[in-house]
């Protein structure tokens, strides 16, 4: 098992300009949004990301992060004090990801290529979970378990069986992300 902490830490900056800001883009969003000829295209993008927030014991929100279904990719990570986005805005011009999560893979094979008893494999670069749908098989208001087990797509070009998890929670202004990794076939 393989843990990493990712620790969002504030900002040296005017919070009241930044907040103003950010109320301004959100009345935008929510005026284009409620216009748009694309609204259902907006509300099918909504389904498919997950929000985990942290908030205090008054209820005031203090962070906030999104993951999405496909790839169990983290989207959004901000604290409310600085109304900071902590994350790569994903601009498809320049790299369309955020934190993608790379498995079973990281980096590239010889000609895209393995061998495995006998039988030769292509695995493109970083693998297949990034590309995928996983099950949200557990999302609180401030933690979510994300689940990638193996099928018939994935044996075609890894033919092991896996369940790979996901775990975040926000902690105070940390978010932790927890990968679990098992096989659940007994012969191997």
């Amino acid at each position: 098992r393989v843990v990493g902490t990712a620790e969002v830490f504030g900002r040296a900056e005017d919070t009241s300009k930044l907040s103003a800001e950010k109320k301004a883009k959100e009345e935008a969003l929510t005026m284009i949004e409620s216009t748009s000829p694309y609204r259902e295209l907006l509300e099918d993008y909504k389904l498919k990301h997950f929000s985990l927030f942290q908030k205090l014991s008054e209820g005031e929100l203090i962070t906030r992060a999104e993951v999405a279904e496909k790839g169990a990719e983290l989207k959004s990570l901000m604290r409310k004090d600085d109304a900071y986005e902590y994350l790569w805005n994903a601009d498809p011009k320049y790299w369309g990801k955020t934190s993608p999560v790379l498995f079973p893979v990281v980096g590239a094979l010889k000609d895209d290529t393995y061998w495995y008893a006998g039988k030769s494999y292509h695995l493109p670069r970083h693998g297949f979970a990034r590309d995928l749908i996983f099950g949200a098989t557990r999302v609180s208001g401030t933690s979510g378990v994300f689940t990638l087990s193996d099928s018939q797509e994935t044996r075609r070009v890894y033919p092991f069986a896996f369940q790979l998890k996901l775990c975040y929670e926000l902690i105070g202004f940390r978010l932790v992300c927890t990968y679990e990794v098992s096989n659940p076939d007994p012969q191997h």
